[in-house]
């Protein structure tokens, strides 16, 4: 039997076996639309947090006080062990290849009122050239940006503006922060996504932001150093200088610091290690939906030896090498592999699809989509070794006599 001449048979013998066939495929097909959907989250999830990092700049460098988290920088009021000063700040300057350092200050829980609404959260206090030129992410919806010379002005973010309310802010609108009044002279584009903590933020000068937290703040006391890399500066040897200059300044060991130098790659890398290991796992959960399905492809193949005995020595007996039967049967299995894998594809993308329309991105990759297929295959083929291998020793005289 040449190979054209097996596969033809192989799918003969799918067809006339259809009702069992499709039973069989149902459970590759599960289990390959389940797992064609997680990648395609996760796929999805991973792009979405490169491009959103991206965007809030990879040339840009945060200095955190040991204990506070990342998140701390759109919330504020995170609990601390150590505190940074503008000495630290002064040592990071000392860094060759720096365009900008300069300090970020967060006064947490502060009172601030609307109308005679009344809400509590952070207040940042940052330089002009901070929100003018370092944060690619933060964009003017209207107005204009802080002055470092502004006393009572604030800049609101685009949550702030329309959210938190129940009435909208506009230009020239009075917030009244722990008592004092503060005229809105700019608000920020909606940001979304991972920035969208930002979208709620409410920036005042340095100057006003040590006022405000006078009571709660060291004089010296800065909550973020925010760093800038010049033009076509060596991201790694910006880091490791600013932690060595750190080091040495606040009389620390490495591996003992009490402040994270927190950069895009650094966050990417965390990222993608938690979601890899997230996506690993929940892998291996829906893989058992395709263990499943194997041993119903294993269980098919043992039933189709069982009723084809006598065709099968039918087949030897008119010149059929032990080698074709073995074909024929892996052929079947792979087919039903084929099949499954195709149709929990299409399932799996569908899915993908239905998940995009509640936010979550989704993206099935050309790698997702053939390596669905050709590990449904494997799968398959690997089921059917040995009713295969069954097949192909079966004895001629025992195989007519059956």
């Amino acid at each position: 039997m040449n190979l054209v001449g097996i596969f033809g048979y192989a799918l003969n013998g799918l067809i006339h076996r259809k009702l069992r066939s499709m039973l069989t495929i149902m459970g590759i097909i599960i289990g390959v639309a389940v797992i064609v959907a997680i990648l395609a989250v996760a796929d999805g999830v991973t792009i979405m947090v490169s491009s959103e990092l991206e965007s809030m700049g990879s040339d840009v460098i945060y200095v955190f006080p040991s204990g506070m988290m990342a998140s701390s920088m759109s919330h504020g009021g995170a609990p601390v062990s150590s505190i940074l000063t503008y000495n630290d700040l002064n040592a990071i300057k000392k860094v060759p290849g720096l365009e900008l350092v300069s300090p970020i200050i967060m006064v947490p829980g502060v009172n601030f009122e609307y109308r005679g609404e009344i809400l509590s959260g952070p207040i940042s206090g940052v330089e002009a050239e901070i929100l003018s030129d370092a944060f690619p992410q933060l964009e003017l919806e209207s107005g204009r940006f802080i002055d470092d010379n502004d006393h009572g002005k604030a800049v609101i973010g685009y949550g702030v503006a329309n959210n938190l309310f129940d009435q909208k802010l506009s230009i020239g609108s009075q917030l009244t922060i722990a008592g004092k009044n503060y005229r809105v002279v700019g608000i920020m584009e909606e940001i979304g996504g991972l920035g969208s903590a930002d979208d709620n933020n409410i920036y005042v000068s340095l100057n006003d932001a040590k006022d405000l937290g006078k009571k709660i703040l060291d004089d010296k006391e800065v909550s973020i150093i925010f760093v800038k890399m010049g033009d076509g500066e060596d991201l790694d040897r910006i880091v490791d200088d600013i932690n060595f200059e750190l080091r040495a300044h606040r009389k620390v060991k490495e591996d003992e610091e009490d402040f994270t130098v927190m950069s895009y790659e650094f966050v990417k890398e965390q990222v993608d290690a938690v979601l890899g290991a997230v996506t690993l796992a929940i892998f291996f959960v829906s893989a058992i939906s395709l263990v499943v399905g194997a041993v119903g492809v294993s269980n098919t193949m043992f039933m189709s030896v069982l009723e084809r005995t006598k065709e099968i020595g039918v087949l030897k007996s008119i010149g059929a090498k032990k080698n074709d039967i073995l074909m024929v049967f892996l052929i079947e299995s792979a087919m039903i592999g084929f099949i499954g894998g195709v149709i929990g594809l299409v399932l799996g993308y569908i899915g993908s699809l239905v998940v995009g329309l509640y936010g979550l991105p989704a993206i099935v990759t050309p790698l997702v989509a053939v390596g669905s297929i050709l590990f449904a295959m494997f799968v398959s083929l690997v089921s059917g070794i040995i009713p295969a291998n069954d097949a192909a020793n079966k004895d001629i005289i025992e195989s007519l006599r059956s």
